[in-house]
């Protein structure tokens, strides 16, 4: 229907943006994975309303790497919105019976939500003298 139609083209808008992107990102400008994540977000929503499953979780993925990427070049990104991909991403992969995937992608999604709550409330659990409450 017209819906769909409307999707596919915001799909191969989100494609270009992506190719640019992946383009940009060999030249390592970091201002430019904000786009990409949200390009690879805004096309998973497309391949999600057409249906296509398997596209949406692979677009869900390469945005979750993209995330992982800002981390690893000392940028930041929103924890709770990190988390909140790779649950999805597992969700979806354990229904389509991609067990191992998805195992790795909760285990990470509970990982950052550990990591921020820690960031959170800057708790060094290292450093405590006594161990009172610890018998």
């Amino acid at each position: 229907g017209e819906m769909s139609g409307r999707e596919s083209v915001a799909a191969s808008v989100y494609t270009d943006t992506i190719a640019e992107c992946k383009a940009l990102m060999m030249d390592e400008s970091l201002d430019n994975m904000d786009t990409v994540i949200n390009a690879f977000m805004g096309r998973a929503l497309c391949h999600n309303a057409m249906g296509d499953r398997e596209a949406y979780v692979e677009d869900l993925m390469s945005g979750a790497e993209a995330i992982k990427a800002v981390h690893e070049a000392g940028g930041t990104y929103d924890r709770d919105t990190e988390a909140e991909v790779n649950n999805l991403i597992a969700r979806e992969l354990a229904s389509m019976g991609r067990d191992a995937e998805a195992e790795r992608y909760m285990l990470r999604s509970m990982t950052i939500g550990l990591e921020a709550s820690a960031e959170l409330n800057k708790t060094d659990f290292g450093d405590d003298d006594g161990d009172e409450g610890w018998e």
